[in-house]
């Protein structure tokens, strides 16, 4: 099974905002453990350990299709459509597999829930209204999950959640922020999350366990609480409408081939560039699985730079004015400026960094005459996909770009391998010490 995770950063402790591809092992009892009613341990010794691959597509303070501003101006969609260009990920989709959607609970998402009441009302009581997404919707919440981890005796019980092996008193949220997982515990709990959903579909989708079918999980949208519905804002927006409709599309999908749900994502971000006054009159009650015209399976075209996402260009543009103005500034180049910019976050912020220092000239002329970088190859489990395809190419390339940035030789080497040869992680790294 291959798992599609299109979520925010309120789900996932692996990575703040972005695309990464992640393998984790799972241990699901066989047919002759009661999950519901054995102890984790008994069920563990009877379980079969089996290797999940994921790719994860997380839109930090985005949702499905809503870009989430400066930080990360992706939606989740935008980041699968990114995605595609990997090959790794265009191996398991090449043959367009069918596609199981499956979408977790929006209600009790996060630990304020449990004392101030349901934190997203409006998304809640909204996605109520169409029965498809309810369908679909798992039959636990993330608060429930941490209910087991907690190990609270009066928890609700459901078998995919009582398999799950880590345990903390605090459970996994706390440290000042109710929203996002806790730091020393995010990625087990990330992980935590990917195996029930795996079982969960399992439960849903009993075949996916022998043939080469995509799992999609829907996980985002708690974002466009604040967002217009009836109406456009200022901007000639009504997200939380927009999101809603984008969530019953997909899943009107259900069971399709996955160039299906390709063309349906390119679809969406096509329409929501435009004023959204369509979605507004768009019935929700006329999006069924039988108004989404028949597709036959057919092989996908070799990935290419068309498959980027329209919130990718989108970012640039919003970042080109300021990089200009920085690059007339420090007469660095626009593309490198364009860099700095998308790091550092903005102009004051870029232009405090020691680069721009007038006594950097003479170690950045003398970095220029240095050797080319030895080649570097990643050897992690979870794969940042914002790295170089070609990892000797990319790293010689990463090298050169950090050099005409003005940084050190020495200290563009030491970030890159630090970053395993990823150029933003290295730049983010430079600019933070």
């Amino acid at each position: 099974m291959f798992l599609f995770f299109l979520c925010d950063s309120l789900l996932c402790g692996h990575k703040s905002f972005g695309v990464r591809l992640h393998q984790l092992a799972d241990e699901t009892p066989d047919a002759k453990t009661n999950a519901a009613t054995a102890r984790s341990d008994r069920a563990v010794d009877r379980a079969t350990s089996r290797v999940c691959s994921a790719c994860l597509c997380i839109a930090s303070g985005g949702a499905l299709v809503m870009g989430g501003g400066d930080h990360c101006p992706h939606s989740a969609v935008g980041l699968a459509m990114k995605a595609l260009t990997e090959p790794a990920v265009y191996q398991e989709l090449a043959k367009d597999p069918k596609v199981n959607v499956l979408v977790l609970r929006a209600a009790m998402s996060t630990a304020k829930c449990r004392s101030h009441g349901e934190q997203f009302p409006k998304v809640v009581k909204e996605r109520r209204q169409c029965q498809m997404i309810q369908d679909l919707e798992t039959p636990w919440s993330v608060c429930d999950l941490e209910d087991v981890i907690r190990d609270r005796p009066d928890r609700q019980r459901f078998p995919e959640l009582e398999a799950c092996r880590l345990r903390h008193a605090q459970g996994i949220y706390g440290g000042g922020d109710d929203l996002h997982f806790r730091k020393d515990i995010a990625v087990a709990a990330g992980d935590e999350l990917l195996k029930a959903l795996r079982r969960t579909a399992l439960q849903k989708y009993p075949e996916m366990e022998g043939d080469d079918s995509i799992l999609l999980v829907l996980a985002a949208g708690w974002n466009t609480e604040d967002g217009e519905y009836n109406c456009l804002d200022s901007d000639g927006h009504c997200w939380r409408k927009t999101e809603l409709v984008a969530l019953a599309e997909l899943c009107a999908l259900n069971g399709r081939p996955f160039s299906s749900f390709h063309a349906k994502f390119e679809q969406l971000l096509n329409r929501c560039q435009e004023e959204h006054i369509a979605f507004i009159f768009q019935d929700l009650a006329s999006i069924t699985a039988a108004s989404v015209a028949p597709h036959f399976p057919k092989p996908l075209s070799k990935p290419s730079q068309q498959l980027l996402s329209e919130t990718v260009k989108r970012k640039r543009l919003r970042e080109k004015t300021v990089a200009e103005e920085l690059a007339e500034i420090t007469g660095v180049p626009l593309d490198t400026a364009e860099s700095i910019i998308s790091v550092a976050g903005g102009l004051s912020e870029a232009l405090e960094h020691p680069m721009f220092k007038q006594d950097m000239t003479r170690e950045i002329k003398h970095a220029r005459n240095e050797a080319p970088f030895q080649e570097l190859v990643p050897s992690h489990k979870s794969i940042d996909l914002d790295a170089p395809e070609d990892p000797g190419k990319g790293a010689n390339s990463a090298l050169s770009e950090l050099l005409s940035m003005g940084f050190p030789q020495l200290a563009a080497e030491t970030a890159l391998h630090c970053a395993n040869g990823n150029l933003s992680q290295a730049l983010e790294d430079l600019l933070s010490t």
